[in-house]
């Protein structure tokens, strides 16, 4: 796994802060920034406090800390993180437990693998699914046309046996008759 620098920081906003991590800190302070003007954010309590520093127009209330400098892999700085959480107790962070990376990457690497599939697939695969999926839906239907057919034909087989035993008997009757 890639080791890189990542940064543990927390946003005091206010009387209350954030605890983050990331690997550009400068990037994710923007970001922030811009998240908290997005409606979709706005749920989001770190998002509520940061609108409420811009909105009294005194961002001095609004100021990063990094914690730590590590050099490590994301999962790592990850756990370095969680320490922090569970230690200072940070009011903002709506879940006080990281997001499970592994777990995440390994969803992810299915659902792309599944997609690549899909996406290579021959339309005769394809064809072949749906006669599948076809046939599923209308097997007992199949199965009588199927059972009904056999029976004609064992009717007509036995129509044909009896056809030849009648010439059969004829023969042997004419026999004996001369």
């Amino acid at each position: 796994m890639e080791k890189s620098i990542y940064y543990i920081y927390k946003l005091n906003v206010l009387d209350e802060f954030y605890i983050g991590s990331t690997r550009d800190i400068a990037q994710r302070f923007r970001a922030h920034k811009s998240e908290c003007k997005i409606e979709s954010s706005k749920h989001k309590k770190v998002y509520v406090k940061m609108n409420e520093v811009y909105n009294l127009n005194d961002t001095h209330l609004l100021n990063y800390e990094i914690l730590e400098t590590i050099t490590c892999t994301k999962c790592e700085s990850r756990n370095r993180e969680q320490y922090y959480i569970d230690n200072l107790k940070p009011q903002l962070n709506t879940i006080n437990a990281v997001f499970n990376i592994k777990s995440h990457r390994e969803k992810c690497k299915l659902y792309m693998r599944e997609m690549r599939m899909l996406e290579t697939e021959s339309a005769h695969e394809q064809r072949l699914k749906r006669k599948k999926i076809w046939y599923d839906k209308n097997r007992e239907l199949i199965l009588s046309k199927e059972r009904n057919r056999y029976n004609k034909k064992k009717i007509s087989d036995m129509k044909g046996k009896m056809k030849l035993m009648k010439q059969n008997l004829d023969s042997i009757s004419m026999l004996t008759t001369i």
